[in-house]
C-alpha cells in the first residue's frame, strides 16, 4: 500500500489494517500502519496498544512499554493492555512496576483469568511454585472461553512450572521471573471492542 494510499485512511482502518497484517506475520507493515494510525488520532488506545504488542514482538521492550502506558492512560479499561504493560516489565525482572501496572486486575475479580494469571507470575516471582502452580491452573479453568492466545500462554507457563517441579524435587524453591515471563503472546483482544 503506497504512502498516498495511507493517507486517505482512519486511524480505525489503519488499525483493523494492521490488525490483519500482524496476524500474517508481517510485523513490519504493521507497524508502518500503527504508527500513522497514532498520528492521524493520538487518542487511539487500541491503536497505541496493538504499536506496543508489534514492539514487543520485534524485541523492542523500552518501546513496547512506553505505548502499552499509553494505551492504559487513554483507556484505563484495556484489561489485557494493563496485564501486558505489566508482563513487560515482569520479563525485565522489574517486579514492582510489574505489580503496579496489574494493581487494575484486581478490580475483575479473584475468579478471572487475567487476575489469576498475574498472580500465578507473582507467586513464581516470589518462589512459592506449589501456590503458582495452583493459581495457574484456576487460570487455565478460567480462560475457556477467552481468546486462544490468552489460553495458550497460561497453559505454557503452567507446564513449565509443572516441569520444573518434577525436575527439580520436592522443596524446590526457586524460580527466575524472567524466564516465565518472555515469549509470550502480545495481545489478547482489547481489539475487539
Amino acid at each position: 500500500m503506497s504512502d498516498s494510499e495511507l493517507s486517505s485512511l482512519d486511524s480505525e482502518e489503519l488499525l483493523q489494517l494492521a490488525v490483519l497484517d500482524s496476524t500474517a506475520g508481517r510485523h513490519d507493515t504493521a507497524i508502518v500502519k500503527l504508527k500513522r494510525a497514532v498520528i492521524v488520532d493520538p487518542t487511539n488506545a487500541r491503536a497505541h496498544y496493538m504499536l506496543g504488542a508489534e514492539h514487543a514482538e520485534i524485541g523492542l521492550t523500552e518501546r513496547a512499554i512506553v505505548e502499552m502506558a499509553k494505551a492504559v492512560e487513554l483507556d484505563p479499561s484495556l484489561e489485557t493492555a494493563h496485564f501486558q504493560l505489566g508482563l513487560l516489565h515482569y520479563t525485565l525482572s522489574n517486579l514492582e512496576q510489574a505489580t503496579l501496572c496489574w494493581r487494575p486486575l484486581d478490580e475483575l475479580g479473584e475468579e478471572h483469568a487475567l487476575y489469576l494469571f498475574k498472580d500465578g507470575l507473582l507467586k513464581l516471582a516470589a518462589s512459592d511454585l506449589k501456590t503458582a502452580e495452583n493459581q495457574l491452573s484456576l487460570a487455565s479453568k478460567a480462560s475457556q472461553g477467552q481468546t486462544a492466545p490468552l489460553r495458550a500462554d497460561i497453559d505454557k507457563v503452567l507446564n513449565n512450572v509443572r516441569r520444573h517441579i518434577a525436575d527439580q524435587g520436592p522443596g524446590t524453591e526457586t524460580a527466575d521471573p524472567s524466564q516465565y515471563g518472555s515469549n509470550l503472546a502480545r495481545r489478547y483482544g482489547d481489539l475487539d471492542s
